[in-house]
């Protein structure tokens, strides 16, 4: 087994979410759980805790939900993240992925990308 400062072989593809305001009561909810987590989140996981892990030689992949019916139960609800789980299973370089950028695989930023 890799020590943890040793990247590992498996790629990684991160299905993550972002609930964002809608209208009525589904922005005071978003608004709620933003105040609770003190950051962006799935109404279950931070957002920005969802890019990390183990160093890979390949590059960390991820799709980000955004949207106001996104939440941490509904992912395989949800059309576009099933499609995009089923490319991320299929797909060597799935076409909705991007690569996630340092600050997000610290854990520093919801964002995916910076």
């Amino acid at each position: 087994m890799p020590a943890a400062d040793e990247p590992v072989d498996s790629v990684l593809r991160v299905i993550a979410g972002k609930r964002v305001g809608g209208s009525g009561d589904g922005w005071f909810r978003s608004l709620a759980t933003d105040a609770f987590f003190l950051s962006d989140n799935d109404l279950v996981v931070p957002t920005r805790s969802m890019f990390g892990g183990a160093l890979r030689h390949q590059p960390a992949l991820f799709f980000l939900d955004e949207s106001a019916q996104t939440h941490h139960f509904g992912y395989f609800g949800d059309t576009r993240c099933a499609e995009a789980i089923v490319a991320a299973l299929l797909d060597e370089a799935p076409p909705q992925f991007r690569p996630i950028g340092p600050l997000s695989w610290a854990g520093d930023s919801p964002t995916g990308s910076r």
